[in-house]
């Protein structure tokens, strides 16, 4: 009988014990919701971290170089970017209103920052920050880039605005017999310090009017002066040296291209370009607001 009460005494303790340890599939009522809540808030915590880091790193915004012509300092930046849909294996950097963002986005679309830090290498399109039109004074003054640029869209006449234009003398609308001159910036990323940019490829498209307009000859690319909009609505900046002869005649729609000196890209500044016309036979291309824009195609390595 003694036996009995010992046997009894001795397997009590260990039932006892066996709730009291962790045990998963044994949790005490109203001991579930605290437990489970710090455990999910550190896994939240957790992954919170990890989504920042894997995400901010390879974003970075970037002010433009370049003073204007006028002796202010070139335009920020702002703007979204990301890979452009209609090219593959290429990322975008992008540019809105005075700013440019850019996103460091691989082919695969992962972010730069999985890769060991900077920018992998590959083919990456730099979009204008400016890319717009002016027209001369003659005598009738001078028409900065809305006075060029809503010529141009008269012309063209289709629902496209915000085009540029070359020409010798435009007599139509209120051309006045006024040069047309176009200009382009590009506010080059400071990410792209350290890499080697192995080749510069500058794209525009024609304009779609289904007149006379919007084809013609191609114009002559040049290296300008720096520039801002300020600068602009004021007058045209100075010329560089000439980058490319007279390019020839070009039809509606059609997009043409020219490789750039590798040399003329530095990362965090700006690259400043005209197209000057070559003929009183005007060309009508899209500008920085028009789809089509003007672009940079830059291979880094």
């Amino acid at each position: 009988m003694v036996r009995g009460w010992i046997d009894a005494l001795v397997v009590v303790p260990l039932i006892a014990g066996a709730c009291v340890l962790g045990n998963p599939e044994f949790t005490p009522a109203g001991e579930s919701e605290a437990s489970t809540g710090t455990e999910s808030g550190a896994s939240a915590s957790m992954s919170s971290t990890s989504a920042a880091s894997g995400t901010t790193g390879a974003s970075t915004t970037t002010a433009a170089s370049g003073a204007s012509a006028s002796g202010t300092s070139g335009a920020e930046t702002s703007g979204s970017s990301g890979v452009d849909p209609s090219a593959s294996g290429t990322t975008t950097i992008g540019t809105s209103g005075t700013s440019t963002t850019t996103d460091a986005t691989t082919d695969a679309t992962t972010d730069a920052t999985t890769t060991g830090g900077g920018l992998p290498p590959g083919t990456y399109k730099v979009e204008p920050t400016i890319a717009t039109c002016v027209l001369l004074d003659n005598g009738y003054g001078y028409g900065g880039p809305p006075v060029c640029s809503g010529n141009a869209d008269g012309q063209n006449g289709t629902a496209l605005t915000g085009l540029m234009q070359i020409d010798t003398s435009v007599v139509n609308l209120d051309g006045k017999g006024r040069r047309a001159e176009s200009y382009l910036r590009f506010d080059i990323p400071a990410e792209y310090a350290g890499m080697t940019i192995a080749a510069v490829t500058l794209y525009a498209q024609i304009a779609d009017g289904v007149y006379d307009f919007p084809d013609g000859p191609g114009g002559i690319l040049m290296a300008t002066a720096a520039f801002d909009d300020a600068s602009l609505a004021s007058g045209p900046p100075g010329l560089g040296t000439q980058l490319a002869p007279a390019k020839g005649f070009l039809g509606g729609n059609e997009t043409t291209s020219w490789s750039l000196p590798p040399d003329l890209v530095v990362p965090g500044q700006g690259l400043f370009l005209g197209l000057h016309p070559s003929s009183t036979n005007g060309t009508l291309y899209r500008g920085k607001t028009t789809p089509g824009a003007p672009y940079l195609e830059l291979v880094l390595q």
